[in-house]
């Protein structure tokens, strides 16, 4: 079984055409708290963020496996569907739709242009840090992903490599720190990590 890890784009195509288990995991950990955030915020439960994402995911996979989908940015184009079947349903229920702060971004608003230059920042960030981690070698990506993303504690991430606690913690602290000074030299980087 392939180890949690980030995708390329057509991995993830691939992958949404086999209905790989790994790659609808992936893309459920990934997109899961962007679409609720976003169906929250905009009148909406959590229960209907958990089957609005559902629905989701069967218009992509439809879509992909239909040749509808033009390769570029999966990520983003599940946010895209997401918004436009949310913004469907609450028009059938007649609730306003208010619009995303980033759909109508006025150029000549300094602030709101500012937001949107964050944003797309952001996501250049997050696709670093992504083709960064995969670039790594196996057993820190295993930790990083486990410490960070799925969230197991430092003892459980030492019994699993048979490593004393604080030789993980070090080992941690070492993956992390590389991570970081691959991802800070490189041209592509326009800020800082914490």
């Amino acid at each position: 079984m392939r180890s949690e890890q980030t995708y390329t784009e057509s991995e993830l195509i691939e992958g949404i055409r086999t209905d790989s288990e790994n790659v609808y995991r992936y893309l459920y950990r990934t997109l899961s708290p962007l679409i609720y955030k976003d169906i929250v915020n905009h009148s909406g439960s959590q229960h209907e963020a958990e089957d609005h994402f559902h629905d989701v995911m069967l218009v992509v996979s439809q879509n992909v496996k239909r040749g509808k989908y033009e390769q570029g940015n999966i990520i983003g184009y599940c946010r895209m569907v997401a918004r436009n079947l949310w913004h469907k349903k609450l028009r059938k229920k007649n609730v306003e739709v208010r619009s995303n702060e980033f759909d109508n971004i006025d150029p000549a608003d300094e602030a709101n242009y500012e937001k949107y230059k964050a944003l797309v920042k952001y996501d250049r960030d997050i696709q670093l840090i992504q083709n960064k981690l995969k670039a790594m070698g196996d057993t820190c990506r295993q930790i990083l992903m486990d410490f960070y993303y799925t969230k197991i504690g430092l003892q459980e991430i030492a019994d699993k490599f048979a490593w004393s606690y604080q030789y993980c913690k070090k080992k941690v602290y070492q993956c992390r720190q590389n991570l970081r000074e691959s991802i800070e030299q490189d041209p592509s980087f326009e800020g800082y990590i914490r």
